[in-house]
């Protein structure tokens, strides 16, 4: 069976099945359900708990434990972290466990988010014919507002909504902190009182944590002061500046073949397969597309060539702010005329 990860607690509620596994590749969401499941079994009389952690994807210790089962056994909680999916021995040794006929033990498997092919395999449905998987995912920019409400009114945080506007902003993209910061909050504050923004400034810090290529889609949508935001964050982290231009030739190079595409009669569509550009990434490509007409995207190309060459020492010129002015422009915020000029 399937679950949704805001489901899971009033499913252990009242059930606790042979084997749980928690997919996705947002790590604070997956060590929540994993530490639900867990509370839950220690509920259930499973005293003892052995833990594999890292890239150990085969599971001999399960085979191992049917074979010295014994009727004073203690029941046992068997938990693996996977850092990828379970190989095809892994998934057999899986599929040999789940069709004993009774289990005393439990099994625990975190792992990477699961594609539709995955699911369709005889380890994956021999699991879900006995146990369930919990799909994982991220929190979009556009609902982390109201997870983060959701959150704070489950621990009794009541925050105005100027005060949950600054926390969203300096905590978007790192859930971890984002929750740590609520729990603060729910120590420090009184119950019936609202936290409004002054007092959200006093207790919380910026945390806020994203990735080059979140910043990357942040622009080519348009949102510029975000983007500076996330740029300057990525900065204060440590990103080297390559790994974010990388990133960015590779999209600004993408956008100039269906633009140019687009500009020879194909459709959008056809040339969105064509370059494997996904459902979910589409808006933003059409947004970026319909900002520019072709010529000035081969600009743009060209000023990540100027970047590249200010990292380089071959530009007399602040590297992070060439970017930065790059990025300004691509969100559609500058004009080239205020950028830098084109390298020679």
């Amino acid at each position: 069976m399937q679950l949704k990860a805001d489901q899971l607690q009033h499913h252990l509620a009242s059930n606790m099945l042979p084997v749980y596994v928690i997919c996705g590749d947002e790590p604070f969401l997956v060590q929540e359900a994993a530490e639900n499941i867990r509370k839950a079994a220690l509920g259930k009389d499973f005293s003892e708990r052995k833990l594999f952690d890292g890239e150990d994807t085969e599971f001999d210790h399960l085979s191992s434990g049917m074979e010295t089962m014994s009727l004073f056994a203690e029941r046992t909680l068997y938990e693996y972290r996977l850092d990828k999916l379970p190989s095809a021995n892994a998934g057999k040794q899986l599929q040999a466990w789940c069709e004993q006929p009774e289990h005393d033990d439990m099994l625990l498997i975190s792992m990477p988010k699961v594609d539709k092919r995955t699911r369709q395999k005889a380890w994956f449905k021999a699991i879900d014919a006995i146990g369930c998987h919990i799909s994982v995912f991220p929190v979009s920019y556009r609902d982390f507002p109201g997870w983060l409400n959701r959150r704070a009114q489950g621990m009794n945080v009541q925050l105005s909504p100027e005060a949950l506007s600054i926390l969203t902003e300096r905590t978007e993209g790192n859930l971890l902190a984002a929750n740590q910061e609520i729990e603060r909050l729910a120590l420090l504050s009184q119950a019936d009182n609202v936290i409004d923004e002054q007092a959200l400034r006093e207790f919380t810090a910026d945390n806020a944590r994203f990735g080059q290529f979140e910043m990357i889609d942040t622009c080519l949508s348009g949102h510029a002061s975000r983007t500076v935001r996330m740029l300057h964050s990525l900065r204060q982290e440590g990103t080297h500046i390559m790994e974010i231009t990388g990133a960015l030739n590779m999209e600004i190079r993408k956008l100039c073949r269906i633009a140019w595409g687009r500009e020879q009669g194909e459709s959008l569509s056809q040339l969105y397969r064509s370059f494997f550009i996904w459902q979910s990434k589409q808006a933003v490509y059409n947004q970026a597309i319909n900002r520019y007409p072709l010529k000035v995207w081969h600009q743009i190309l060209s000023r990540c060539l100027v970047v590249d060459k200010c990292i380089k020492g071959q530009v007399t010129a602040d590297d992070w702010l060439a970017l930065e002015t790059l990025l300004l422009v691509i969100a559609g915020e500058r004009s080239f005329g205020k950028a830098l000029p084109l390298a020679s």
